[in-house]
């Protein structure tokens, strides 16, 4: 009986956080820009709506500056808060980084919110808006121009 209780406890995990969910979109979408990709056409395929039409419009030098880059290294993702309907889905999460390499000197949270959409049966991200973002630091901050 145990065994049967554990595998529909299994089983409903997976369903609600399998590839096809919202969820698993912004964790892939997250986790993409953590890996440094500089294809433009990566991040397109994930993307709808007023997303898409401002990075398609970018030039690859300005797509750079909005990557997080190489840099960095994700610690951890955490969703806060999820609203769903059958097409759209709004969910607030956070993400916690930081400067790769022994010497990391910054800490940074951040918390957005992102639009989800479904289309064809596949969760695209329409939009992400940011709330807060806060910045630990050892050091003076310094911002170049």
């Amino acid at each position: 009986m145990n065994k049967l209780i554990s595998f529909f406890l299994l089983l409903f995990f997976v369903a609600c956080n399998g590839p096809g969910t919202p969820e698993s979109a912004l964790k892939g979408f997250v986790n993409l820009s953590f890996k440094g990709s500089k294809d433009k056409t990566d991040y397109l395929a994930r993307l709808t709506g007023p997303l898409l039409a401002k990075y398609s419009s970018m030039g690859q030098e300005e797509f750079n500056k909005l990557l997080i880059g190489e840099g960095f290294k994700k610690n951890s993702f955490k969703i806060l808060i999820k609203n769903c309907e059958e097409q759209k889905c709004f969910i607030t999460y956070v993400i916690k980084y930081n400067q790769k390499g022994q010497n990391s000197s910054y800490d940074i949270d951040t918390k957005k919110v992102a639009e989800l959409v479904n289309e064809d049966d596949r969760w695209k991200i329409s939009d992400v808006n940011d709330i807060k973002t806060f910045i630990d630091s050892s050091e003076e901050i310094r911002i170049q121009n």
